[in-house]
């Protein structure tokens, strides 16, 4: 590190603290995984990750957060590289959010150890996602696309549906077909959304 700054060489070695703290805890889980083993994996002493994390949870804390960033990230570029109406994003990001799920390097971060260091109440702070979801869903209601509901009491509702989801296909036996399994009821309940033409009364 000859020649770098005082801010760039705490730069990397927080850097090689969170890629380390990652592989870990995506490899072995966040119990399994001491502050040790992250410090010696980074090649740093115990000291620089308390002088950067304080302690394992707060390191956690923090993969986790780039992990969320990642994944809407992905969400994100999805979306914009689709080509269609505003209905066709919303199922291309229904159908990137499942895929994310089956990705082993995040599953046990995001889902399986998170709701247990984090607590469910942080993992409710979700202004990323309801970002993301006024979006999609606040153009779909000035359009008409779907029919006429409270902006955002809706996107709370598909966010708790979106996060239940990849619980369940976190947690399954056979992750691929509880993706296909909940890509299916997901869209059916999206779909739901959308306005129905009246139908006309039968004069027989």
């Amino acid at each position: 590190m000859a020649g770098l700054s005082h801010a760039d060489r705490s730069e990397l070695t927080r850097r090689a603290l969170l890629d380390a703290a990652q592989e870990l805890f995506a490899a072995q889980g966040y119990a399994a995984t001491s502050a040790v083993a992250i410090a010696r994996r980074a090649k740093r002493t115990q000291g620089a990750l308390q002088y950067h994390f304080t302690d394992k949870a707060t390191l956690f804390q923090a993969v986790y957060a780039e992990q969320n960033a990642a994944v809407l990230d992905f969400i994100v570029e999805r979306m914009q590289a689709a080509d269609g109406e505003l209905w066709q994003q919303t199922v291309v990001a229904a159908d990137a959010y499942l895929e994310t799920v089956t990705d082993t390097r995040r599953l046990r971060i995001l889902y399986l150890d998170a709701p247990v260091v984090l607590g469910r109440t942080a993992l409710h702070r979700t202004g990323p996602w309801l970002g993301l979801l006024r979006q999609l869903f606040a153009p779909l209601l000035a359009t008409g696309v779907i029919a006429p509901l409270p902006l955002n009491p809706l996107i709370h509702l598909v966010w708790a549906a979106l996060y239940e989801a990849g619980n369940y296909v976190a947690y399954a036996a056979d992750p691929r077909r509880a993706q296909a399994e909940m890509r299916t009821l997901l869209l059916r309940a999206l779909d739901g959304l959308r306005p129905r033409p009246e139908r006309r009364p039968d004069t027989g």
